[in-house]
């Protein structure tokens, strides 16, 4: 690819690891960020720098981003691909628990783990759940996007009559997994699919 130019735009995590890899590959790359700082979401800054207030008493630091990846692996190559190793002190972390109402819990990565996690949902609920993990794994990467990529979240929710606690399971793990929105009608169903694919091979290692 010598010769070849490519323009990447964001220089939070995805943007930075894939300039630095295109670079490695012979390419020359025009990173572009809008932001006085590199690091996006993963990065220590003010409220005030973040945008969300103009109070003078907001230059506080925030460590907004996520410092824990569940990345199966390929967080791992990119950090030895791009020399970053030397830079960072990276651990590797059994499953992550999570608090709600004062207990704490664990993604399950069984059908008997899930009817044991989530004390705060009912067992109709993780039966539902359980029927869409399933489908998940089911349905061929191809169809999935064929059929669901450009389909919002909410429209699977639906299908699968999740309450809201079924269905807050599963966006809140999306959103905050992977950086996205916990909006029904701005999430791809397609996508959703395609990391409980990727999240179910991680349980199975």
């Amino acid at each position: 690819m010598d010769g070849k130019t490519a323009v990447v735009i964001g220089a939070g995590v995805a943007g930075c690891c894939a300039s630095a890899l295109l670079a490695a590959n012979g390419v020359k790359v025009i990173l572009v960020e809008k932001k006085p700082y590199v690091g996006g979401r993963a990065a220590t800054r003010s409220p005030g720098e973040w945008g969300w207030t103009d109070e003078p008493w907001s230059e506080y630091g925030v460590d907004f981003g996520h410092h824990v990846f569940g990345a199966n692996g390929f967080l791992e190559r990119v950090v030895d691909e791009t020399g970053a190793r030397a830079k960072i002190d990276l651990h590797k972390l059994p499953m992550a628990y999570f608090l709600r109402n004062g207990q704490l819990n664990q993604a399950p990565a069984t059908f008997w783990e899930s009817l044991g996690a989530y004390n705060y949902v009912g067992i109709r609920e993780k039966l539902k759940l359980f029927r869409f993990n399933k489908f998940a794994q089911k349905i061929p990467t191809r169809e999935a996007m064929e059929k669901y990529g450009r389909v919002p979240l909410r429209q699977l929710v639906e299908r699968f009559r999740l309450g809201p606690q079924a269905a807050e399971i599963i966006v809140e793990g999306f959103a905050a997994g992977y950086q996205t929105t916990v909006d029904l009608d701005k999430n791809s169903a397609g996508d959703l699919i395609l990391c409980m694919k990727l999240l179910q091979r991680g349980f199975e290692k």
